[in-house]
């Protein structure tokens, strides 16, 4: 399972901005490798992953 450079952009883009609005996630990384995977496949949509972030963010301090 290749976690190929688009991915990683994605997941890159979605880290900064939430540490932008001060916010981090606390998630592993393959965690984080799966729920990204998830949205490439069609298998977790807008909603979905709006809710997984959600469930796994924390102050940018903390």
């Amino acid at each position: 399972m290749a976690f190929d450079g688009n991915k990683r952009a994605a997941l890159f883009a979605l880290a900064m901005q939430l540490l932008i609005l001060g916010h981090r996630l606390d998630a592993s990384q393959k965690d984080m490798r799966d729920v990204i995977w998830a949205v490439a496949d069609g298998q977790m949509g807008e909603a979905e992953l709006a809710d997984w972030v959600d469930a796994h963010l924390l102050p940018a301090g903390d």
